[in-house]
């Protein structure tokens, strides 16, 4: 069952496809509100950065994911 958290998180996903990085960062920022400790916001978030060339915090964030949850493959694609 999805819960809002989840879909907060998916609707940034969409919002960083179209480029509508303001409404993703107040996506991202609820999903925190939420729970600072959910892995899929930090990944989200180090795509983000990663667009916006902000290197070095792309791989903080990426790091908070894989130590949130170390059993998720695809948070690992994100130190490439």
């Amino acid at each position: 069952m999805l819960r809002i958290i989840d879909i907060i998180s998916y609707k940034s996903i969409i919002l960083i496809k179209l480029e509508r990085f303001d409404e993703f960062l107040e996506c991202f920022s609820k999903c925190f509100q939420i729970d600072v400790n959910y892995a899929p916001a930090n990944c989200n978030k180090g795509t983000i950065l990663r667009i916006l060339y902000q290197r070095e915090e792309v791989f903080k964030c990426v790091e908070k994911a894989i130590e949130i949850n170390p059993n998720r493959s695809d948070f690992y694609l994100g130190k490439v």
